[in-house]
């Protein structure tokens, strides 16, 4: 009897708090001299994801970060309010583990810790939940990505021309182990 009368105090619970459902949005960017700016503004509650896919060429660093801000009226009520992180995850790369997330407050920044990338396609998500917006006062959050390549250092020999400097090597060294023998001889 207790069990079930739990289970319906779990179900009053979730059925009042509201339900948002994802709204999922794909944007395709690319770095113009190393920086990219994302961001996204929002003028109705929910929750949303949005995912930035780019390519790299060759491997790097990427680093950024994003910010948002309360925003209140003239009254002090609040007009437009965005908290990263929803009921999926919070704020990440290529799925893996995500960035640490603000305690939520009127100026929230999420530091995108420097990582190395592959060369290839990347993503980052941001997920984030606005709890109050409207068409006068949209919830917004941008920041700048950054994309350092790795410096590159001269080629590495390939395995035959290892095997030339070696032969080569050998043979200076044979020839100077050769003895010569020149016989000298005076004359009285």
């Amino acid at each position: 009897m207790k069990l079930l009368a739990l289970a319906a105090a779990g179900a009053a619970v979730l059925s009042a708090a509201p339900a948002f459902a994802v709204d999922f949005n794909t944007y395709n960017i690319s770095f113009t001299n190393g920086t990219s700016i994302v961001g996204q503004s929002r003028t109705a509650p929910g929750e949303y994801q949005d995912t930035y896919v780019f390519t790299l060429d060759q491997a790097g660093t990427f680093s950024g970060s994003l910010t948002t801000q309360l925003q209140t009226n003239p009254a002090g009520d609040v007009v437009s309010n965005l908290d990263f992180g929803n009921s999926i995850d919070g704020v990440s790369i290529d799925g893996g583990t995500p960035f640490d997330l603000p305690i939520a407050g009127d100026l929230e920044s999420v530091n995108l810790a420097s990582i190395l990338l592959a060369a290839g396609t990347h993503s980052l998500v941001v997920n984030y939940t606005v709890q109050t917006a409207s068409l006068g006062n949209g919830a917004s959050y941008a920041g700048p990505i950054n994309f350092t390549p790795s410096v590159t250092t001269t080629d590495v020999p390939e395995p035959a021309t290892w095997a030339m400097f070696v032969g080569a090597f050998g043979l200076v060294g044979a020839s100077l182990r050769q003895r010569r023998s020149t016989r000298v001889a005076y004359t009285i």
